[in-house]
């Protein structure tokens, strides 16, 4: 993560290759998992590679809540030919 005064880096584990429902069928992505140092939240994402590695979804987990979020749509804009 980054902010205006420090910049931080993450350790994220690739867990396993995951098929999950999506847009009417199903998508292979790759689960990804990290654990903040302390232990006290956690997430996962997971990523399409036939999307560009685009989070379809991700699940942030802490210690009164659990956000889950689910990519419904997603549009590619083509290259402007000049």
């Amino acid at each position: 993560g980054a902010t205006t005064r420090r910049v931080q880096r993450y350790t994220a584990i690739r867990e396993a290759i995951e098929s999950i429902p999506w847009r009417g069928g199903t998508i292979e992505t790759e689960r990804w998992h990290r654990v903040s140092d302390d232990g006290k939240s956690d997430g996962y994402a997971w990523l399409a590679p036939s999307l560009r590695y685009v989070p379809v979804k991700i699940r942030l987990s802490g210690q009164r809540a659990t956000l889950e979020a689910l990519l419904d749509a997603i549009r590619v804009d083509e290259p402007r030919s000049e």
